[in-house]
């Protein structure tokens, strides 16, 4: 009885999840037909300047110079260097610690997680992020969210994933047994599996292959970086 009980609960729960993510896409192709557009936000309104903690962040934009990742409409190797500048900027603005790594060196994909897992190791932080994109074959897939390994590490997830929202991208539903939306639990990243000793964080902006947030990106990227910062420093 016990285990029948077990799977009655699985089932119900994948069965919330996948018709979550259903009626989402559903919602979404019917404001693409209805033409609605997101609103924008505006980024001096967005955009706190003052923090009370202050933090010692490290961050690095994903693959490298060399070791190219997701391209698409935007190219995911430019665009997290894009975001990465902008957001330790925000934060150094706020007067936190901030420092920033971007691989120009390395030439496969096991030399480059060498060595961002490694640059990482050697500074004085209280928090790793890790910024990426996201791709797909089908371009309706869209949507942003924040990856974690460790529990401890969810709440902080959820918070990133939902001041990307803000500007306009779509939560992705929950994985992996993780119950907060944008938040994705993931145990085989090789940099959150071997950087186990600070809070960290994935962060997977949107996807490159959306035409929909791209627009949302390129139209906000000011505010969307402001909100990241934010988010992180809390």
């Amino acid at each position: 009885m016990k285990k029948f009980l077990q799977f009655i609960l699985f089932k119900v729960s994948y069965w919330r999840e996948s018709l979550r993510e259903a009626l989402s896409e559903i919602i979404w192709c019917f404001q693409i037909a209805l033409g609605m557009e997101m609103k924008p936000t505006n980024p001096e309104h967005d955009m706190p300047l003052k923090v009370s903690v202050k933090k010692k962040i490290a961050i690095s934009s994903g693959h490298g110079l060399h070791v190219r990742g997701a391209k698409g409409i935007i190219d995911e190797v430019d665009e997290a260097r894009r975001v990465t500048d902008r957001v330790a900027k925000i934060l150094t603005d706020r007067g936190h610690e901030c420092v920033v790594f971007h691989d120009d060196v390395s030439c496969n994909a096991d030399d480059n997680l060498n060595a961002i897992i490694g640059w990482h190791r050697a500074q004085d932080r209280d928090r790793d992020v890790f910024i990426h994109f996201n791709a797909f074959d089908a371009p309706t897939a869209h949507g942003t969210e924040a990856i974690f390994r460790d529990v401890c590490d969810k709440p902080f997830a959820a918070r990133v994933a939902e001041s990307m929202s803000k500007v306009g991208f779509r939560l992705r539903p929950a994985q992996n047994g993780s119950t907060m939306l944008g938040a994705a639990k993931r145990s085989d990243l090789r940099v959150l599996n071997s950087l186990t000793d600070r809070e960290e964080v994935l962060i997977e902006v949107c996807f490159v292959t959306s035409p929909r947030d791209v627009q949302i990106y390129n139209e906000n990227f000011e505010s969307l970086c402001g909100h990241i910062a934010t988010a992180l420093a809390e």
